[in-house]
């Protein structure tokens, strides 16, 4: 196995995974891999994030932005959480802090409600075809 072989497996897979990520709605379903190679004498590690995860986690050490609100309600979505407003205030809060949120209610509540209308009856359909399954 030559050097760049972990690396070159790495970014395809990255590559990969980058198609499935959506930024421009917040829905980031690969956030990356971990390779671990090991020999009888060293043992190695390499990290890869798609670059859409490298920005959201960028962005998100600074700030509660509507990527990251759209994120979190995804995360629940994918979670099998309640989907309500107080759910997300909730789960937002854990991760920003209480003031943070209350800093920027109006907003995470804009794009609730966005992510709501355009997305809601969706997954609610999607779920009741598979429980009729």
């Amino acid at each position: 196995m030559s050097e760049d072989y972990p690396l070159n497996v790495g970014q395809e897979l990255v590559d990969q995974q980058e198609k499935q990520n959506n930024p421009q709605m917040g829905l980031y379903r690969q956030e990356g891999i971990v390779l671990n190679v090991e020999t009888p004498s060293k043992g190695f590690q390499w990290k890869f994030k798609p670059p859409s995860m490298e920005e959201y986690h960028r962005l998100a050490r600074v700030k509660i932005c509507p990527v990251t609100v759209f994120h979190s309600i995804w995360k629940m979505v994918d979670h099998g959480e309640n989907i309500s407003l107080a759910a997300l205030q909730e789960n937002m809060a854990k991760e920003y802090g209480k003031d943070t949120v209350l800093e920027q209610l109006t907003m995470i509540e804009h794009h609730y409600w966005l992510w709501y209308s355009n997305y809601f009856a969706q997954i609610v359909a999607a779920f009741d075809v598979q429980s009729d399954n």
